[in-house]
């Protein structure tokens, strides 16, 4: 196309026009050197093992988003290592799951090239419980972590398992980790435990007020059983009262994987069953936040 590629700041593609594949990521990222922001969607999830040329530095870019595919986690590796993106602050690549446990800490290098990143995407079926600390440890500037547990990811090697829910809550309720942290989103969660989730909420709203946790939004997907009563409402009252703003949301299955997914007028409508009947009870103190 005839445009001005090197004076672009943002460049946003549809998604549902035509993707780009891996290499036409780091050719568009070649011509438009002075991006801001860009927001692509891949084509496919080929690898980035042809790549040629010299590394590629985008000074200026501080937004980086791949939708529509999932990435392999090694070919998030040779983009990194190709591209330098210093002033990059927010992060959202689509990964897939692992073949190799040291695919799965390809975040790792991000964030000590980019240490000003502050808004971090991240999907646990891409990450191991090896990984996951160092790839958490390797972002202290983050103020908002948005976290995908979709479990959808089959692993060849019984040795290699992704992490879950539940291991990333316990390591976050260190506050060491992740210390600038104030938004956490977690989507299609499907695994959790109240005495998990307490500790982490106790821990994280009772640090200095500039650091500490100010939204907490799960979502809940259809093989998680409601039944279970994850906070009570006195629970949110408690919490409201402390600042901080609670979600707790069904999420239909038919969402899973994909952040982009446009929503329809049926979207967060609950099943007419007594099970999901019993789950928005539960969290009838919410009724307050809209």
């Amino acid at each position: 196309m005839p445009l001005p590629w090197d004076t672009l700041s943002h460049l946003i593609l549809d998604c549902n026009a035509s993707g780009v594949s891996s290499p036409g990521v780091i050719a568009l990222l070649r011509r438009c050197t002075r991006l801001v922001s860009i927001n692509i969607p891949l084509d496919t999830s080929d690898a980035v093992a042809d790549l040629v040329g010299p590394p590629l530095s985008v000074p200026s870019l501080e937004s980086f988003i791949l939708s529509r595919h999932f990435l392999p986690p090694r070919s998030l590796t040779r983009l990194i290592e190709q591209v330098s993106m210093p002033r990059l602050r927010r992060f959202h690549v689509m990964l897939a799951g692992c073949d190799e446990v040291q695919d799965s800490f390809c975040l790792v290098p991000l964030g000590k090239t980019s240490p000003l990143i502050d808004n971090l995407t991240i999907y646990l079926s891409s990450l191991t419980p090896q990984s996951l600390p160092e790839t958490l440890q390797s972002f202290p500037s983050v103020t908002k972590l948005v976290v995908f547990d979709d479990g959808i990811w089959d692993w060849d090697d019984d040795l290699v398992q992704p992490c879950n829910g539940v291991q990333l809550i316990n390591l976050l309720a260190d506050t060491a980790v992740c210390p600038a942290l104030q938004e956490l989103v977690v989507h299609h969660c499907n695994s959790l435990e109240k005495s998990t989730l307490d500790s982490f909420i106790q821990r994280r709203i009772g640090m200095e007020f500039a650091n500490r946790l100010r939204r907490l939004e799960i979502s809940f997907t259809g093989s998680w059983s409601p039944e279970v009563e994850i906070m009570s409402s006195e629970d949110i009252r408690s919490y409201l009262s402390r600042g901080l703003t609670i979600s707790l949301l069904y999420d239909p299955p038919s969402n899973l994987g994909n952040p982009f997914t446009p929503d329809t007028p049926w979207t967060g409508l609950p099943l007419e069953n007594d099970i999901y009947s019993a789950f928005f009870r539960n969290i009838e103190g919410l009724d307050a936040l809209g």
